[in-house]
């Protein structure tokens, strides 16, 4: 039998939150997004520019993975809903996973260029028929194998910190317009920890890095120094992990202990199928695929559009380019969340995200004309006058239709997460049970899968159009159909998104009359 909460203890999830307790669990964010992203956007670009592995190889190493996510974060949704214990259900595997999670950044970020000394064969294997290619050298599928042992080794750490630390803020306040501001709060971190990898792969090809590699007598100073950046940047990425998953542990309070404790347990299967037909959450879901897939598909294939087609197949300026725009983004993205925490009491989370996510669309569009060669960029090196140091200010065009993607962005994160909240309402109103857990469980999963099929898509996007990693110049046809990909997936993958958004079936009026039928409820105990 299910029994409830006390009013009382219900009462305090409906206050506002401290600033401290929005900002502690706040941070825990980062973990996720440096998480969920590095592998791909780092590890991606690493293995292929620097390693030469097959990008379409690279895309399916990646998308694998997402198998194993599918039959783990489930399970650790499960068994972070049905744990009962004096230290909480949330936080200690919180604990566990933000350990384990950063030594796995450390490995994922040392690239096994030992390969190549056992590997050196040209010669493909595999299979091939029609346009389908899978054939590769030996020391591609050596390479991918160790990428895929140690992504699932870490995409394990992380679920084991994730999928708890996901359902913990959601459970932290029931108040409809404060799950808003404290998910502001969430992606604010997002975007803090964002901003790093609008550096990370340049970081890698600073002069430093092949200095050290010349006077260490390396054969090619320039790709042995990207390795060197790789292992600087790991550590950094790895010790940024462990701070970040410690904040929410240590100082953010479990809610809701006397009902968890006390509600019956609900078996894996059984509360999988309650989440996946729960319609509003499905809708949710659906409409955060598709804007995020065509978000950070843009991200990735936009690395090589800057480099190859705007210019000319420099890596460094077009790095430098991408880097700027991916710095300047995330603060138009952090005043979107501003935005969106100050007026979360005035406006629906509907509207909102349909409006944000028109800026976007406008954004993509531009990304056609910006990302053109043709248009002059402003540049200034500006000496810091100490120890050298300087600033490389490269302000390429592109980086204004690039910033308009992440009004979008920062909508999606916010109100899909605060929706997601309001969902559990839903379902605790229909089941009796709070499960945050395993709704942010197949959450997640849906979350890495997006971007896990917009890596994969970049692959076979750049094998479709005939890219060469070989080649510095590459072919008229090639840059035109590559940048058809980039720009049509974002309009098509927006404008879908604004109309799934519009379906989703949450307003203040209807949460309101949800949470009085659960307090009366709960009264009735």
């Amino acid at each position: 039998m299910t029994t409830h909460a006390s009013t009382a203890s219900h009462d305090q999830t409906q206050q506002r939150l401290s600033l401290g307790t929005k900002v502690a669990a706040g941070s825990g964010e980062a973990v996720i997004n440096l998480g969920i992203n590095m592998p791909k956007a780092f590890g991606f670009v690493i293995y292929n520019l620097v390693m030469g592995v097959d990008a379409v190889l690279l895309g399916l190493v990646l998308a694998l993975p997402r198998l194993w996510d599918g039959l783990i974060d489930p399970i650790m949704g499960s068994i972070s809903d049905n744990t009962r214990g004096r230290w909480g259900r949330r936080k200690p595997y919180m604990l566990v996973g933000g350990l384990l999670s950063a030594l796995g950044m450390a490995l994922i970020c040392v690239p096994p260029t030992f390969l190549a000394s056992l590997f050196s064969d040209d010669q493909k294997h595999g299979i091939s028929f029609w346009w389908f290619d899978l054939s590769f050298t030996a020391l591609d599928w050596m390479a991918a194998l160790y990428f895929i042992l140690v992504s699932l080794a870490f995409y394990t750490f992380l679920t084991i910190f994730s999928v708890p630390y996901g359902a913990l803020t959601m459970e932290l306040t029931s108040d409809y317009h404060e799950r808003t501001r404290l998910m502001s709060f969430r992606t604010t971190f997002t975007y803090i920890s964002g901003i790093c990898f609008g550096w990370i792969l340049y970081a890698t090809t600073a002069d430093y890095f092949v200095e050290l590699a010349r006077e260490a007598g390396a054969d090619d100073p320039v790709k042995t120094g990207e390795i060197y950046g790789t292992w600087v940047v790991g550590g950094v990425m790895a010790l940024a992990i462990l701070a970040a998953s410690m904040i929410p542990t240590l100082f953010v309070k479990e809610p809701y202990q006397h009902q968890k404790r006390q509600q019956s347990k609900v078996p894996l299967l059984k509360g999988l199928g309650q989440t996946l037909t729960q319609p509003a959450f499905v809708l949710i879901i659906a409409a955060y695929t598709l804007a995020f897939f065509g978000i950070i598909m843009v991200i990735h294939l936009g690395n090589y559009i800057s480099i190859y087609h705007v210019h000319a197949g420099d890596k460094q300026d077009g790095f430098l380019a991408q880097s700027w725009a991916q710095t300047f983004a995330p603060f138009v993205g952090l005043g979107t969340v501003f935005l969106l925490n100050r007026l979360s009491g005035v406006i629906e989370k509907k509207s909102a995200w349909t409006f944000f996510m028109g800026v976007s669309l406008i954004g993509a569009v531009m990304t056609w004309f910006f990302y053109s060669p043709d248009i002059a960029a402003y540049r200034q090196v500006i000496d810091l006058g100490f120890w050298g140091w300087s600033i490389d200010l490269y302000l390429h065009p592109l980086t204004l239709a690039f910033v308009l993607l992440f009004p979008g962005m920062g909508a999606t994160l916010v109100l899909s997460y605060s929706m997601i909240a309001d969902v559990c309402d839903l379902d605790e109103l229909k089941t009796g049970h709070r499960r945050e857990g395993m709704y942010w469980a197949v959450f997640n999963w849906i979350q890495k899968s997006a971007l896990a099929l917009s890596l994969l898509m970049t692959g076979f996007t750049l094998s479709i159009s005939g890219f060469d990693e070989e080649l510095t110049i590459q072919s008229d046809s090639t840059l035109t159909s590559m940048r058809l990909w980039f720009t049509c997936t974002m309009v098509v993958t927006f404008t879908l998104t604004i109309l799934l958004v519009l379906l989703i079936p949450i307003s203040r009026k209807r949460m309101d009359e949800v949470q009085a039928q659960l307090r009366e409820r709960r009264e009735a105990v």
